[in-house]
């Protein structure tokens, strides 16, 4: 139960809840400010793996969702010194649709 600012003293209570006042107990603070810090995981399986990695991220709201995190490639190789390309990004091929000519070429070759 959290009331709004500023606290009657009757209305501070720690995560244990015991009543303590605000500023001894930084408990309490850390509590009211940044609320519930758990988060679960949407999809099918639960593990860490490298094709299934996700971040905690804060919404607006306050609530922690998750984000997926996707893979990085290599990017696109020059096919004599066989070295990546600078200027150019380095996104899955069925993502090169999507992006702008100018993103995917450069003129200075």
């Amino acid at each position: 139960f959290f009331a709004p600012w500023p606290f009657p003293p009757s209305l501070r209570y720690c995560g244990d809840s015991v009543p303590c006042q605000l500023f001894s107990c930084r408990a309490s603070l850390y509590l009211i400010i940044m609320g519930d810090s758990r988060w679960t995981r949407v999809g099918r399986h639960s593990y860490n793996s490298r094709s299934h990695r996700v971040r905690a991220v804060r919404t607006p709201g306050g609530v922690l969702k998750q984000q997926r995190l996707y893979k990085t490639t290599k990017g696109p190789k020059c096919s004599d010194t066989k070295t990546t390309l600078q200027g150019i990004k380095h996104l899955k091929s069925s993502k090169y649709h999507a992006t702008k000519k100018r993103e995917r070429t450069v003129s200075r070759a």
